[in-house]
């Protein structure tokens, strides 16, 4: 991941640690890959 990216990368991760239930972490994560995984899909595959 380009040094440019990883600090909004990391920010769009964080409401997926923050998520108060398992549902909504899992939520978050697809919006996060939705976001990001056409740029970076390796990154995500390791989810």
């Amino acid at each position: 991941m380009g040094s440019k990216d990883q600090k909004k990368f990391m920010r769009a991760l964080k409401p997926v640690y923050r998520a108060e239930t398992k549902e909504l972490a899992e939520l978050r994560l697809l919006e996060l890959e939705e976001m990001w995984g056409r740029k970076y899909p390796k990154v995500l595959e390791s989810w």
